[in-house]
């Protein structure tokens, strides 16, 4: 069994699409883990998908996930509570004596108070075996719905505590179900079925489909696929097959933003929006093979993702645009019409990350201890520290970004994570390098995507030790790490930062 305490915070998140959510709630409505509210006048459940759901309605649907609900139900446990109802009190009484989960108080659980966001999704990422605690924790409760949108679990992490509805908990939940669980390998609904909760998955294969093999299209632009079906992973393509038609191939690329999203988050003075999505994509290599999402076996068929299969030089030999999650298909086309350069955007992304495995412990950076307030109002929650290079005061040739950071988050390569970081600084991100001169005008921020990363200010003082420095939070609710370069995208170094 897994055992998991329950917490209680706030995040910033977005409500599930109601088609999507009614789709996932019909789903798991079949399966037995959503219950409806009543039935209409037709004697169809009614799942009120655009309401908040209870702390009392999110434990519930908990314990369905971990397979506990029977045992709860039978349990007989008691609780010290007095705001609980007929209905949730066996699955309270031994969520609290099983220590799942605490009340608000000694004798009020806040059974009717409004879950989060932040508190469903950790509740999730626990019963797929993740934890929050201990020395090692693979996330933490604040960041809880950043590393579930890392994972998959989330679409894109758009979630808000404030507008977090019982949508958003049938969309996790059946997201959840083709999870593999952290240490067993099995997926979700695998452990599930097991189990006797819900239906074993049934293999749609035909033996047409088995005999079904790859083809090319007349004039042998588009090579047309049958997917595979993998337990664990859903829709795949095995790396063999790829090969057997495309022998160079050696990476396996996926696009991450949407082409439609894309321009309105990310510019470039020199870079077409195909090309950003390429280099994003190779940014984010690090991320697809930490997850699991490629193997040296297979590749996974992501829903919705361009994929780019690609030869040791980053030239694009085809693409593939891998049909969204809502249409079921059973081939995918890979077409080898590709307009942009592919080994001369990675020849340019290469030129910039491996700045970092070549500097990387060249330099000691540190922040001095001057704190100083060009404001003059005291107390304040943020100061201007000034930048230490090798034990010398720096005031000219370096920028940075601060980025927030988990301790035990998936196991990061700490050289890979500084290398999209500069990956997204300098070409997702190019417009925004700046600083914040003396009168306070912002410098060179075309694009208002890494301002708030960027607090650079030039400093006119003589008593200060450096003519430029950067606003610093004092107190702040995770790690932080400084990335700092120069302008022309030569890793420099960095500074972590712990929490408070």
């Amino acid at each position: 069994m897994i055992v998991l305490m329950m917490v209680f915070s706030g995040f910033i998140p977005s409500m599930a699409a109601l088609s999507e959510a009614q789709s996932a709630a019909e789903y798991l409505y079949g399966l037995g883990l959503f219950r409806g509210t009543g039935t209409d006048s037709e004697g169809n459940p009614v799942f009120e998908l655009d309401r908040s759901p209870t702390r009392a309605e999110a434990l519930v649907m908990l314990l369905r996930l971990m397979g506990l609900e029977q045992e709860a139900l039978d349990s007989g446990f008691t609780h010290p509570f007095t705001d609980t109802s007929g209905w949730n009190e066996p699955y309270i009484a031994y969520a609290y004596n099983k220590g799942i989960t605490k009340g608000v108080a000694a004798d009020r659980f806040g059974a009717d108070e409004k879950a989060t966001a932040s508190m469903f999704v950790t509740f999730v990422l626990r019963a797929l075996g993740y934890t929050d605690s201990g020395d090692s924790p693979d996330f933490s409760y604040s960041g809880s719905v950043s590393f579930a949108a890392e994972i998959g679990l989330t679409s894109d992490g758009l979630l808000s505590d404030a507008g977090f509805t019982r949508g958003d908990v049938a969309v996790i939940s059946k997201n959840a179900l083709s999870q593999q669980m952290r240490f067993t390998g099995q997926t979700l609904y695998q452990y599930l079925a097991d189990a006797g909760i819900i239906p074993p998955q049934e293999d749609k294969t035909t033996p047409d489909e088995e005999k079904a093999t790859a083809y090319w299209n007349d004039d042998r632009t588009v090579l047309t696929v049958p997917v595979e079906f993998d337990a664990y992973r859903g829709k795949v393509i095995t790396r063999q097959t790829l090969l057997e038609f495309f022998p160079e191939m050696v990476n396996v690329h996926y696009q991450m933003t949407s082409e439609d999203v894309f321009p309105r988050v990310y510019a470039s003075d020199r870079y077409s929006t195909a090309e950003l999505m390429y280099i994003e994509a190779l940014i984010s290599d690090m991320d697809y093979w930490r997850i699991g999402y490629i193997t040296d076996e297979m590749v996974q068929l992501l829903p919705g993702k361009l994929m780019y299969l690609a030869d040791s030089k980053g030239a694009i030999l085809a693409t593939c645009r891998v049909p969204d999650g809502d249409v079921d298909f059973q081939e995918v086309s890979f077409s080898t019409r590709v307009n942009i350069d592919g080994a001369r955007l990675y020849s340019d992304y290469r030129k910039i990350a491996d700045t970092v495995s070549q500097n990387w412990g060249k330099n000691v950076l540190e922040l001095g201890e001057e704190r100083y307030n060009p404001s003059g109002e005291e107390p304040s929650r943020r100061y201007v520290r000034f930048l230490k290079m090798n034990g010398r005061y720096v005031s000219d040739g370096w920028y940075c970004r601060t980025v927030d950071y988990w301790p035990g988050f998936g196991d990061r390569d700490p050289v890979a994570e500084a290398e999209s970081v500069m990956g997204f600084v300098f070409f997702l991100s190019d417009k925004s390098l700046g600083y914040t001169d003396k009168d306070g005008t912002f410098i060179g921020v075309e694009n208002q995507f890494l301002l708030e990363d960027l607090h650079l200010i030039s400093v006119d003082d003589p008593e200060a030790p450096a003519g430029r420095g950067l606003w610093v939070y004092e107190h702040y609710e995770s790690d932080r790490v400084i990335y700092f370069f120069t302008r022309d995208g030569v890793y420099l170094g960095q500074i972590y930062i712990p929490a408070g």
